[in-house]
């Protein structure tokens, strides 16, 4: 029997019913600017408000088909912990990442920093107590010592050792996503300029501390366990690079620690008379590491064109109607062309030569005047007024043009072209100690050039990658010094970064020069 139904509720439920049947099943919202290739890069997924959702499309991008399983980031957090930097991270960067955060208490890796405070309760330090820790800290890495030689720091390995097995165990993991999050707390748009990697902070301190622990054991000569850890830094390393510009420069920086710790351990397996060949072919077989152009391509692209919908975001804020009326769409969609084609250029001087970007950047200071911003770094004190509809609109449209402008620069890239040419070049100066410790203990000295390696150690021999000249090699009764020039170009005989009087040049000297350790 059909039940009765009051007319005003059968009129309720038909309207209901009508506009249910008359709504689009999937409606989207309507885009902000026009989509394509030359402006949004990506024409989707869109967001309610219609902005393009660049943190979805990357972090899509960037997991593809990798599983928690496979992840050495899954690893990394387990001895990293819940809170890297004292706080909670959001739930939506665990639900990226694939997994549960790892319980709140726990034995979790302590940055050096962290641990002499603790122990020592010094909170602040003058000028020469940093000098002489920056001392202590790079003889902790690159030389061999005991607990009894530098207690404070044997304490802090024999801390975090759980830690670092873990983080050793991680780096042997095939793939390495790290998502890309950001939630700000004053509700305001989230942005991928905005967003980072939680375990970045820690990186550094986790190579650092793998390369104190390898020199602990080459101590004891234990040579197998040295070079897993060493191997560990690099491998780790080269996963960090593959992230954003920020993740670059540290990746490039932790593996150059450990390229000169390696450096240490071919002089000392060498002074025992032992084969290197094993080592070096581990090393030659580490996993590549992602390319510049890679990183510029992807992560900055996105976060680039980002920051111009948390721009346009915040234009449509701003109360005076007439400047308002000067941010338009197309107004924004003519940056978004200069972004793409900026980016596509650098991406594409990138692939045919590394060095071609870094001798491509103009003088720093150049034309500089003429848009009212003197320098990157106004431009980047710019990115305060990102969110801020007050500070926007005290700024003209092509002053705010200039500034946007300033961030794909080519000098905005000066660091990363120097950095990863300099990082290549210590691997090359590495490759070849490699082979002079081959022709030594085959030999029982040192070639008096460099060309006595090839073809049998070395099918070429590489040269200066800032020169294009020939390295410099300087056989000696009882070793050899070999350099690169460096980003200067010059000659500092010999000198790095260290030194007194400090150079710039890229060096392996055998035997190894001494080193205070206060």
């Amino acid at each position: 029997m059909t039940p009765h139904v009051p007319p005003l509720g059968l009129f309720v439920v038909l309207l209901f019913a009508t506009v249910v049947a008359a709504a689009p099943p999937d409606a989207k919202p309507k885009p902000k600017f026009t989509l394509g290739k030359d402006t949004t890069y990506i024409t989707e997924p869109l967001d309610k408000d219609g902005y393009v959702d660049y943190e979805t499309a990357l972090n899509e991008r960037l997991r593809g088909t990798i599983t928690p399983e496979t992840n050495a980031v899954v690893l990394l957090m387990q001895a990293i912990g819940p809170k890297p930097e004292g706080k909670e991270l959001h739930a939506d960067w665990w639900k990226w990442l694939g997994v549960k955060p790892p319980p709140a208490e726990g034995t979790y890796f302590v940055s050096l920093d962290e641990y002499r405070r603790k122990k020592e309760g010094v909170q602040s330090r003058d000028e020469s107590e940093w000098d002489q820790l920056f001392r202590q800290e790079a003889f902790a890495r690159s030389r061999p010592w005991t607990h009894a030689d530098i207690p404070l720091h044997g304490d802090w390995v024999e801390t975090n050792s759980k830690s670092l097995d873990i983080c050793v165990e991680a780096s042997k993991r095939p793939h390495f996503y790290s998502p890309l999050v950001h939630r700000p707390k004053d509700g305001s748009r989230p942005s991928l300029t905005g967003s980072f990697s939680p375990w970045s902070n820690r990186m550094r301190g986790i190579c650092e501390a793998l390369c104190n622990r390898a020199m602990t054991r080459i101590a004891r000569k234990k040579f197998d366990e040295a070079w897993s850890d060493l191997l560990a830094a690099q491998r780790l390393s080269r996963r960090i690079s593959s992230g954003t510009t920020i993740e670059y420069l540290i990746g490039v920086a932790t593996e150059i620690y450990a390229l000169q710790a390696s450096a240490t351990f071919i002089a000392m397996v060498q002074s025992e008379g032992r084969s290197i060949v094993k080592y070096r072919d581990e090393w030659l077989g580490l996993p590549p590491s992602s390319s510049l152009e890679q990183t510029i391509n992807l992560q900055e692209r996105f976060s680039r064109l980002d920051m111009l919908q948390t721009v346009h975001a915040t234009a449509s804020r701003i109360r005076d109607e007439t400047l308002r009326a000067k941010f338009d769409s197309r107004w924004f969609e003519s940056l978004q062309r200069e972004t793409n084609d900026a980016l596509d250029k650098t991406v594409a001087l990138l692939r045919k030569n590394p060095l071609a970007g870094l001798q491509s950047i103009p003088a720093r200071g150049s034309n500089n005047s003429k848009d009212g911003f003197d320098g990157l770094g106004e431009a980047f004190s710019f990115a305060s007024m990102m969110t801020d509809p007050e500070e926007l609109s005290k700024v003209e449209p092509e002053k705010v043009r200039a500034a946007l402008r300033r961030f794909h620069s080519p000098n905005i890239y000066e660091k990363l072209f120097h950095s990863g040419v300099r990082l290549q070049q210590q691997r090359l100066n590495l490759r070849l100690a490699f082979a002079l410790a081959e022709f030594k203990l085959a030999n029982g000295t040192y070639p008096q050039k460099l060309a006595d390696l090839a073809p049998k150690y070395l099918a070429a021999i590489p040269d200066d990658l800032f020169t294009g000249k020939p390295l410099v090699y300087k056989p000696a009764k009882d070793g050899y010094l070999l350099y690169s020039v460096g980003a200067n170009g010059r000659d500092d005989g010999g000198k790095t970064y260290g030194d007194d009087p400090a150079g710039d040049d890229l060096v392996v000297r055998m035997p190894l020069p001494k080193l205070k350790k206060e």
